[in-house]
């Protein structure tokens, strides 16, 4: 019984030293894995902590989110998310109720704050576990803030790109390997007029200018072995069927293996620097017409005078001629003035000279250009007069040439015929009149009205602008000459118009305070006085001419080539005390000194000389402002012997 007892106590003891043992070793399990978490919690690069799921305190946090959110553990444990402002109690609930509902959170991202109030913006991963009958939650951190910062910059600068793409005022293109557009930015669309559905995946090559075609196919080829291609110049047709000149640069866009993808180009609308370049080409022909015209005025005017000169010499000689040759030499007179004014028109197109004004009776000016534009035109031209018309202050041959103008204008604008009337009247404007802009006087207004096709309303804005023109061969410098001559005889032109029924064009001119000065055939004032006459010109038909004329008129005359011969025999006449009355130069003597060059030496020998300047080139400012210049009187080639009479009367 002992024994057996004995016995018990020891099986008893056994077991329970087994007991102990297995206790010891689980202990030793939990503790080996309590130190293996230990090492993964806080070693883990993930922010990682531990906070329980009643009050959110921490429990404990690992070295990342020390680094990370710059907390120490001591100045973190104890403490919770809220009371360390790492995020808010708002959020931290909505995480907090998210988890209990789902019994965890993944990837959940979320922003915070560290401890110097930077953000951090993290993917947050959460589960609910047991410790001791007691809920935690085990949180995971991913900072991703740098990846959405970058993302951010990324679709910051993708705006800024796509905005400077979209409001660019160049185009902006993608095209696939066959030519076709896979974008097209929103300038594309505004200039030409087409919707994307119109031109993209589409083949556009009906809208290249057909001219310009195999061009630009041969232009892109480069494009196809992998170089850019720059500057290729094409026209693309708009929607309203016009073209607009293009300048494009392009390059190919490569995959990771190295083959074109696409391509991708900047283009740009050069419509108006190409007009701009025309404009340019035109002006400079314009100049070189001026330049030759200004020659050939020189020295055709020189045979006019000639022509004319000698014909007034023979109509003012004592022979009785029949009243057939009378009638002849007439024709003849009439056909040098009529060739006189084409000049003046040539030389006012190239240049645009300065007018030279005198009272001018401007019925004569309209019916003139009547005479010269309507003969055998379809068209019946009406004038409309107005009892006394007083005189106009204009240059005849510029007038002439806006009148001119406007009748071919108005023919041509009716094709089949029709009524170009022309009516005169009289108006004073008191004040200055804002709708017409023109200063307080006396004008006469003419108006010139037709029957024609219209002028379209897009167009009328245009029609005084140099170049511009609705005719196919039109060169567009018509109505802009039009426009010049009349500003720079302080005028107004404007017109109305309205498509299919007609337009009308209304031109103010000043009205003169001198009375006409008509030419007379006889001359009835005697000249009395013979003067001495120092002439300066080149040409020897206007010197002989001169030389008759100064003969009929009793004058005693020398004359010079050259402007030096001019300086030296005048100061020579002062000195002898035998000086010249009167100094008549050509304006300009080719290859030599003329007497625009001559009157400013020739006034510092003598502030009170009457000199008076001669030319055929009347578009030069010396002419139309000769007082400006030192010179008394103007002697305009061609002349008459009544022409020269009258400065000699003037002057003498």
């Amino acid at each position: 019984m002992l024994k057996q007892s004995t016995q018990d106590i020891q099986n008893r003891k056994k077991k329970e030293h087994l007991k102990s043992l297995d206790d010891a070793l689980v202990y030793i399990s939990q503790l080996e894995k309590q130190l293996k978490f230990s090492k993964i919690f806080y070693s883990n690069p993930i922010i990682t902590a531990l906070t329980k799921l009643k009050d959110g305190l921490f429990i404990d946090v690992n070295e990342a989110f020390v680094k990370s959110l710059e907390y120490t553990r001591s100045e973190a444990i104890g403490q919770t998310s809220t009371s360390l402002n790492i995020y808010s109690e708002e959020s931290r609930e909505k995480f907090k109720n998210r988890l209990i509902r789902d019994g965890k959170v993944s990837n959940l991202e979320m922003m915070f704050r560290t401890k110097s109030r930077q953000k951090l913006i993290a993917l947050v991963s959460a589960e609910i576990i047991e410790i001791e009958s007691e809920e935690y939650i085990i949180s995971s951190l991913i900072d991703i803030t740098d990846q959405r910062t970058a993302e951010k910059k990324l679709r910051e600068s993708e705006e800024k790109y796509k905005n400077l793409v979209e409001f660019s005022t160049d185009f902006i293109f993608s095209e696939d390997l066959h030519g076709e557009f896979i974008y097209i930015n929103p300038t594309f669309n505004k200039t030409l007029g087409y919707s994307n559905e119109e031109l993209l995946h589409k083949d556009i090559s009906h809208l290249i200018h057909p001219e310009d075609l195999e061009g630009l196919i041969k232009a892109k080829l480069p494009l196809l072995e992998g170089k850019e291609i720059r500057n290729v110049e094409y026209r693309f047709k708009a929607k309203n069927g016009s073209y607009r000149n293009f300048s494009t640069n392009a390059s190919p866009l490569f995959d990771s293996e190295g083959n074109i993808q696409e391509i991708y180009g900047v283009g740009r609308d050069i419509t108006e620097l190409k007009k701009l370049e025309f404009e340019k080409y035109q002006s400079q022909k314009l100049d070189s017409v001026g330049i030759l015209a200004g020659g050939l005025a020189h020295d055709f005017n020189n045979i006019l005078v000639g022509i004319l000169g000698n014909v007034n010499l023979i109509q003012h000689s004592e022979e009785n001629f029949s009243s057939e040759i009378g009638e002849m030499l007439e024709d003849i007179s009439e056909a040098t003035k009529k060739a006189t004014a084409l000049t003046r028109q040539l030389l006012t197109f190239s240049k645009g000279g300065e007018p030279i004004k005198k009272a001018q009776d401007i019925e004569k000016i309209i019916e003139f250009s009547m005479k010269l534009v309507m003969p055998g035109s379809k068209s019946i031209c009406k004038f409309l007069p107005h009892d006394k018309v007083p005189p106009v202050n204009v240059d005849a041959g510029q007038i002439e040439q806006v009148i001119n103008n406007i009748l071919l204008n108005a023919d041509q604008a009716m094709e089949h015929g029709g009524i170009i009337t022309i009516a005169l009247s009289q108006i004073q404007f008191k004040e200055l009149d804002r709708k017409v802009m023109l200063k307080p006087g006396q004008y006469i207004k003419i108006s010139i009205s037709d029957q024609g096709i219209g002028i379209p309303p897009q167009v009328q804005k245009k029609i005084f602008s140099p170049y511009f023109s609705t005719k196919p061969n039109g060169n567009g410098l018509g109505l802009a000459t039009v426009y010049s001559i009349i500003k720079k005889h302080n005028g107004k032109i404007s017109f109305t118009s309205t498509v299919d029924v007609g337009t009308t064009f209304d031109i103010f001119l000043p009205v003169s305070q001198q009375a006409v000065e008509h030419d007379k055939k006889e001359i009835d004032i005697v000249l009395t006085k013979r003067g001495k006459i120092l002439v300066l010109e080149d040409d020897s038909t206007v010197i002989k001419l001169l030389k008759k004329m100064f003969h009929i008129l009793n004058q005693k005359a020398d004359f010079v080539t050259d402007g030096y011969n001019i300086l030296q025999l005048y100061e020579q006449a002062l000195q002898n005390n035998d000086p010249y009355d009167i100094v008549i130069m050509d304006l300009t003597i080719p290859g030599g000194m003329g007497g625009k060059d001559t009157i400013e030496a020739l006034v510092k020998i003598d502030p009170d000389v009457t000199a008076i300047v001669s030319s055929g080139y009347s578009t030069d400012p010396v002419m139309a402002n000769f007082s400006e210049y030192n010179f008394k009187g103007v002697l305009e080639k061609p002349f008459t012997i009544n022409e020269v009479k009258k400065i000699l009367l003037r002057w003498l």
